[in-house]
């Protein structure tokens, strides 16, 4: 129906993008129950850019160690004509998600693999990938150890507005009313007294 006539209308334009945080299936299975298994996932991504589509990936979170991440990226490349985008684990897992059978587990293990120690050694496998982008995450572990530039900072911009603005002369205009506001019920409080 419509679906489909936006995506021949449109195709151009579209970007089909993947979340694949692992490439094993009980893994995906416990971290995102109910959600399509990797298979399903790569078999989509090679289905939309069979289309003709640009493709992306998205392996965030990260969800195993530095060698299943690596294949991952190694498997789906040939599929991806944008970018393949990494990031760590990030925030807190609630402890009524912890609470369920092999999660924590998982979790430990996890964050033992993101270690700055061991993301330096997959930007060391990676980085030569034009296509591998590091999310914030990942940024942030290599701007402390030196491997990336800090981001410039953004120009000041200036508050001044012009005069003849729509802007502001609404400011102004609401500043007229409020001195007036004002002056009135000084004005009362004068009186009345």
């Amino acid at each position: 129906g419509l679906f489909f006539l936006v995506l021949v209308r449109f195709h151009a334009n579209l970007q089909f993008r993947f979340t694949i945080g692992s490439g094993n299936a009980a893994t995906c299975a416990l971290w995102e129950p109910g959600a399509p298994p990797p298979e399903e996932r790569i078999s989509a991504l090679g289905f939309a850019f069979e289309q003709g589509y640009a493709t992306s990936v998205s392996m965030e979170p990260m969800l195993e160690d530095n060698d299943a991440m690596c294949a991952l990226a190694a498997r789906v490349d040939p599929l991806v004509t944008g970018t393949i985008w990494l990031g760590k684990m990030n925030g807190g897992i609630s402890r009524e998600i912890q609470a369920k059978p092999g999660v924590r587990e998982s979790l430990l293990k996890i964050r033992a693999g993101q270690s700055d120690e061991r993301i330096l050694r997959l930007h060391d496998r990676l980085q030569s990938n034009p296509k591998v982008r590091w999310k914030d995450s990942i940024k942030q572990v290599l701007q402390a150890h030196g491997r990336l530039a800090a981001p410039p900072m953004a120009p000041i911009q200036s508050s001044i507005v012009p005069a003849n603005s729509a802007h502001a002369k609404r400011s102004a205009a609401a500043k007229k009313a409020w001195v007036t506001i004002h002056r009135n019920r000084a004005q009362r409080r004068l009186e009345s007294n």
